[in-house]
Parts: C-alpha cells; structure tokens; sequence
C-alpha cells in the first residue's frame, strides 16, 4: 500500500510539473511579458497569480501546483517591477525588459522618483494578464492573488475587469503620498474578498479589511509565515485555509440522471462538503434560460453559507443570459409545458436519494420553476425541509401547477419573494396577499429583477446586499 501511495505520489507531482509552461504575451504599452501557465482545463476557474516586490513568477513555482490538484489554472505573471524571486532565483524577464534592474540600483543609490511610476506600469500587466486569458477562451470564473505590492493592486483591477474574488496577502496602505488610496479601492467592491495577514501584519491588514463593507469578505492571520504569498509554502497550514476558501469556486460536477418519463435531466453538483449530512439546494432555472448562465454567478455565496447545491436544467429551457441548457439541447425539437416539467424536479429528489444524502433539502425555484417547487413541497414534506419561491409563475401558461392549488398542502416553511415592479400587477398582487393570508413569508425587493436573477448585481445593476440578507436568513432558519 505505501508503495502504491507513493508512485501516486510521483505520478501527480509528475503531472503537476508537466502542467507548467512558460509563455509569453503583450503588455498594454506594447512590453513583452513573462507568465507561467499551469492549465487544467480551460472551463476551469483560473487563478491569476501577481508576486511581491523584487520578485518574479517563480514565487509560485511551489503554490501553482498545489492549486491545480484543486482544479484550478494558474497564471503565474512577471510584472514589470520586480527582479528574481528568493525561494526559485527564477529571473524576472518582463523587468529585465523594461529595465528594472536599473531603476533598482539607483532607488539604492537614494533615487526613488521611479519606483512608483513602475509600479503602476506594472498594473497594466496584470490588467493584460487578464485580456489575454479572455481572448484565449479560459472561460471559467477568474480568481486574482496579488503578493505585497500587488495585493493592493487587485483591488483596484477587481473593480475593473470580471473578477469573482480577490486573493490578497498583506495589503496595506503602502503609498507614502497617499495613505487611504487602498481603502478608498476596497471599501466598495461586492465580490468576496480573501484578506491575509502574516505573523506580525495584522495590525496593518485590518487597517484594509474593515475598510471593505461588503460582507462576503474573510480575514485570515497566519500564525507563521513571514510576508506576502510565500507564507503559503511556510506553513502547510495557510494552504489549508486558502483551499478551504477555493473550495466555493471550483467548477461542479455535471451529473444526469432520468425521469420516470424517460427524459435524461443534466444537472451541476457542486459540493462544499462531502458529508451526506449536509444541507442540499435544489435549484431549477426559470423559462428560457438555463443553470450555468442563472446560478453560476452567485452559487458561491450558497457553498459559503454551507449548502451543497444541485443546480438542474430542466426539459422547459433555454440559453437565455448566455447559457446553455443541455437537457434541452439534447431533446431537439420536441416541446413540453412548464407543467410538464414537474417531473424533472422529483427526478432531482431522487437522484439526492441514491446519492443517501441525508441532510436537509431546500427547494428552490424561479419563475415557472418556481411554481413547481410549491407542488414539490406539498407532495413530499417528508423530503423537502423548505421552499424558496423567486417570482412563481401563475396565470394561463401554469394551468394545472398553479402554486395556488398547493398551498392547503403546503406544511413546511417557504419564502415567496418578488422585485417590487412585479406587485403593479394586480394579478401577482392577489397571489402575494394569498400566500400572506396563508402565514407563509414573504419579501418584496425594493432593488431587483425577475425570478433567482434579483441575486446577481450584474443584472440588477445596483445594491442586492437586502436580497441576500432575506434569503440567507430563511435558509438559516430551516
């Protein structure tokens, strides 16, 4: 057994080192830039990974690797201010080009006027470090690590190309004119943000970390390790908490499984945690569109608050929002009602069933699918702990899964919610003053759009922070 273990062992590393390849693209001003390319997949998350000062790419030469067994690409970059990293002597070519070197003699020599412009120059390489993943088709969520200097500096470029989450160790205002720049760039940003303090920084990163307002930030102080992103090979334990933290990003499984009307049902499961006792989210698009494109974009919110989620297409979809439905696509032409996809949702209920998962179940669903989630629930209260309900369908199109018919059967909690555009309609008025007259809860969002999407900011266009708070507290409560 120790012997197999260990050719496993040697097989990955292989494989790991097999991953890395050393390329080469164009900064914004034209220069040429240095990166390493740790690849998995291109549908994978990656992770663009900037070093501290004085350093280079082959700061990561120990972390990209441990990365990529979690699934993720790295994009170790040499950005113009630095020069060769303490722990590889991995040269930095892209300073070498742009004549770092020289700039640092003289900063020794007293001459700091061109340390600053450097460093800002430097923000173009990463900003280009970006483009060129995106123009190369890496389609999966981008993730962005900075390192000393560069952890302030991806605050700033969080704000300005599609990020999913910030990385960052040691941020501190580090400016010597400009003492709340860092600040000023985090207080705002709405994605999650991972803020790391080594040993003796915490003073210092707390500054930045209560800076931020936004409540999907994690503050994390090593206790060992000595600055910047090199603390993660000092202490097996700080590579613990960032995986940990990962874990939230990582591209699901997609899994299929049939109805009992024959129909093969795709779905995506992603787990946060494998144990069968964890509370599960059944989540299923709404008309026209489809769970990659709906759910995607903030189902890691859901694996942060502890639920593992099975986001499913349904028969009745669509690539509305960019995505794709794959249950429909492989259907063709034939057609169904929204009625007629009920039967994907006890499908999903049972696919939980074989995998023995005994935690709690969450139903939940957005418009059309929001209406069969009530009939879910009244069929099954000994299956499903709680319903969530975003803009249930009714009218015409539901005749026959109406949530109305369900709600004598309905025993369990539920939340029915609703951008507050929607209750101009008298009909979605008397349906909402139904399911209050019935004791089941209720929210109508004063910043929102239809159905599930009243959670993504992107497609509200404003604050979503009220939204997030009605809903996490329901699923609390459960």
């Amino acid at each position: 057994m120790k012997l197999i273990l260990l050719l496993i062992s040697v097989f990955v590393a292989i494989k790991s080192q097999d991953a890395l390849r050393t390329i080469e693209y164009r900064s914004i001003d034209g220069l040429k830039i240095t990166a390493d390319l740790y690849e998995v997949n291109k549908a994978y998350p990656t992770i663009i990974a900037f070093h501290q000062s004085g350093s280079s790419r082959g700061e990561y030469r120990q972390i990209a690797p441990e990365l990529t067994k979690e699934g993720f690409n790295v994009l170790a970059v040499d950005l113009r201010w630095g020069k060769r990293d303490r722990w590889n002597s991995i040269e930095n070519e892209t300073a070498v080009r742009f004549g770092t070197p020289a700039i640092l003699e003289r900063y020794k020599e007293g001459r700091r006027d061109e340390v600053w412009p450097t460093v800002d120059k430097a923000y173009d390489d990463m900003l280009a470090s970006y483009d060129w993943l995106y123009v190369n088709d890496y389609t999966g969520k981008m993730l962005i690590m900075g390192s000393s200097f560069s952890s302030i500096l991806v605050f700033k470029m969080a704000a300005e190309r599609d990020i999913s989450a910030v990385l960052s160790y040691s941020p501190a205002e580090y400016r010597p004119n400009d003492t709340t720049l860092v600040r000023s760039w985090v207080k705002d940003l709405d994605i999650p943000v991972y803020f790391v303090a080594a040993e003796d920084e915490g003073e210092m990163v707390q500054k930045v970390y209560t800076a931020m307002r936004n409540p999907q930030k994690v503050y994390y102080q090593a206790a060992k390790g000595k600055h910047g992103a090199s603390i993660l090979f000092e202490d097996p334990r700080n590579l613990r908490n960032l995986t940990d933290f990962l874990k939230r990003f990582k591209s699901p499984q997609e899994v299929s499984f049939k109805t009992k009307d024959d129909i093969e049902i795709f779905a995506d499961w992603y787990a946060i945690n494998e144990s069968v006792n964890t509370p599960v989210i059944l989540a299923f698009n709404q008309g026209g569109s489809n769970v990659g494109s709906e759910y995607a974009p903030f189902v890691d919110r859901l694996l942060a608050a502890g639920f593992n989620v099975l986001a499913v297409d349904q028969r009745r979809g669509g690539n509305r929002f960019g995505g794709k439905n794959r249950t429909v696509d492989k259907l063709g032409d034939r057609q169904f009602t929204y009625c007629e996809a009920y039967p994907d949702l006890v499908a999903a209920m049972d696919f939980l069933d074989q995998l023995k998962y005994k935690g709690k179940r969450i139903a939940w669903g957005s418009s059309f699918s929001a209406a069969l989630v009530v009939q879910l629930a009244a069929n099954y209260p000994d299956k499903i702990a709680g319903v969530l309900a975003f803009s249930p369908a009714s009218g015409e199109p539901m005749a026959g899964c109406e949530p109305k018919l369900y709600l004598d059967q309905l025993k369990i909690p539920a939340l029915f919610l609703r951008p507050s555009r929607e209750l101009q309609l008298d009909f979605v008025r008397d349906q909402f003053e139904l399911f209050q007259a019935k004791n089941f809860k209720t929210y109508v969002a004063r910043n929102a759009v239809h159905a599930s999407s009243m959670l993504n900011r992107k497609r509200v266009q404003g604050d979503i922070e009220e939204n997030w708070a009605v809903v996490l507290q329901f699923l609390e409560s459960l």
